[in-house]
């Protein structure tokens, strides 16, 4: 599996997108740009910005900050019974959870975002959006921000993890950040970022290729020339234009 180039944003990609979000009149600017800032900086995938509930976040003041996000994706079949995770936690009523740290910058956009929210239970969602809409929040802005189209929401999970990768070189961490089942899942990423790496090097300077290509000659030897005496002041000394240069430029200093 390879991730290709169009399907995750570039760190300036993600930082104008947010530029616009932030700026861009709206009647919910600060509820998206909480969201947009939540599934840049945490890989959140769709339908877990959507399930974010307000018990979620009673660890946002915490340091570091913490979010309980219900996993989205089902688990492999367990070996006996023939469930996933997913089907048996449905079961009993509720879906896997787990806890991931926050970074500041998106702490303090969903903190923002909890202030302006009207009283509410702790089972409230922080979000009344939908994942559809959410998709179209995303072209709208990706539109205003000059992105191209081949990106999605999902492509600011993949920022996520070509960001971490890319700093750390540490597939375990990008792997639990991410919430990632399998381990081959997450060398997409590996292959995103050192792939390029690996073609910039090879992309060196050939300059003179055309000399360099031409089929090398038998030189032969250079033949002795003549040396003409100087003349002037000095034609009377046996002196000759070769000695002048090899005495780098005697006659000035004299």
């Amino acid at each position: 599996m390879q991730l290709k180039r169009q399907k995750y944003l570039t760190e300036p990609e993600f930082k104008r997108l947010l530029y616009v979000v932030r700026t861009r009149p709206h009647r919910d600017t600060c509820r998206n740009y909480a969201i947009f800032t939540l599934a840049g900086l945490c890989g959140l995938r769709s339908v877990e910005v959507t399930t974010i509930q307000v018990g979620d976040c009673a660890k946002l003041k915490e340091n570091p900050p913490r979010l309980d996000v219900r996993t989205a994706k089902q688990r492999a079949p367990k070996k006996f019974g023939g469930f996933s995770d997913g089907e048996l936690s449905r079961l009993k009523g509720h879906t896997p959870i787990d806890e991931i740290a926050v970074p500041k910058t998106a702490a303090y956009a969903l903190r923002k975002w909890l202030g302006k929210l009207p009283k509410y239970t702790p089972q409230e969602r922080v979000f009344a959006i939908q994942t559809r809409q959410l998709r179209r929040l995303f072209r709208h802005y990706a539109t205003i921000a000059g992105i191209p189209p081949t990106r999605s929401f999902h492509s600011l999970r993949h920022f996520r993890g070509v960001q971490l990768y890319t700093k750390y070189r540490d597939l375990i961490l990008v792997k639990e950040s991410l919430r990632h089942r399998q381990a081959a899942t997450t060398e997409i990423y590996v292959a995103a970022v050192e792939a390029p790496e690996k073609q910039a090097a090879c992309d060196i300077d050939l300059g003179g290729e055309e000399e360099t290509n031409q089929v090398p000659t038998k030189q032969t030897a250079a033949q002795p020339t003549a040396l003409t005496p100087l003349t002037g002041p000095w034609s009377g000394q046996k002196k000759t234009r070769q000695d002048d240069i090899e005495l780098g430029g005697e006659n000035e200093t004299q």
